[in-house]
């Protein structure tokens, strides 16, 4: 007999974030973005084998964003924010996230009480008008709930203190399986900057197992919104 020695294959995941709006016309995407694990999500998966998974069903929404304060062109090394979106050790931003060209830029240093002037190793790439630009932090691996500053009710009324719970998901193919997430318009009529994926309900508990910087403006609440979260499993 001969044995055989491989190694094993490795899993990979993928999460696709799908947002759409309901119009006269049916559901329509307007955006389609890719998140990060944090690196509990990640462990958190594994511990999925031994059957102790605890499922991320509940959706966070972060408003925290500034506006860009003065238009800047493709190789400027600074630009100001009204407000500081950046938090403790954090040294990159994303400019324009919900633009057409968003980019993450790195800073070396943060002055100013309002404006912020932000100075960055680099240069921008793109030219980004203000005020319409907007300004988020950049999801890290290393996040947990407290990094989520400014944390929306979704729906105050009906569910104060409490984050969007999945209605539930479907298998659209082998490997393959989306949580989904709808809400009324009136329902999280704000800035929808950043969002996670927790495993509680109430704001500001439970573990963090995605983030995603979303960076949608649903101030107006005119409209029903709804996400749709794409799990991917390939080895």
């Amino acid at each position: 007999m001969r044995i055989v020695d491989s190694a094993p294959s490795e899993l990979h995941t993928a999460f696709t974030w799908i947002l759409r709006r309901r119009t006269s016309r049916g559901w329509q995407e307007v955006l389609r973005k890719k998140n990060i694990q944090t690196t509990y999500g990640l462990t958190a998966y594994a511990s999925g084998f031994q059957g102790s998974y605890n499922a991320p069903l509940f959706m966070a929404i972060d408003t925290q964003h500034g506006s860009l304060q003065v238009s800047v062109s493709a190789g400027a090394n600074s630009f100001q924010s009204d407000v500081a979106v950046h938090q403790a050790g954090g040294t990159q931003v994303l400019l324009d996230v919900s633009g057409l060209n968003p980019e993450t830029l790195t800073f070396s240093s943060v002055t100013g009480s309002g404006p912020y002037t932000y100075h960055l190793t680099g240069t921008t790439a793109f030219s980004h008008t203000a005020p319409t630009a907007k300004i988020t932090r950049v999801p890290k691996a290393s996040d947990v709930v407290a990094n989520f500053t400014a944390e929306a009710q979704f729906d105050s009324t009906n569910f104060p203190s409490q984050r969007i719970t999945s209605l539930g998901g479907y298998s659209p193919g082998s490997g393959q399986w989306a949580m989904q997430f709808y809400f009324t318009k009136g329902q999280a009529a704000v800035y929808i900057a950043r969002c996670g994926l927790f495993d509680a309900v109430a704001l500001g508990a439970g573990n963090l197992h995605n983030e995603i910087a979303l960076g949608y403006d649903n101030s107006a609440g005119t409209t029903d919104l709804e996400l749709d979260i794409l799990l991917a499993l390939s080895n």
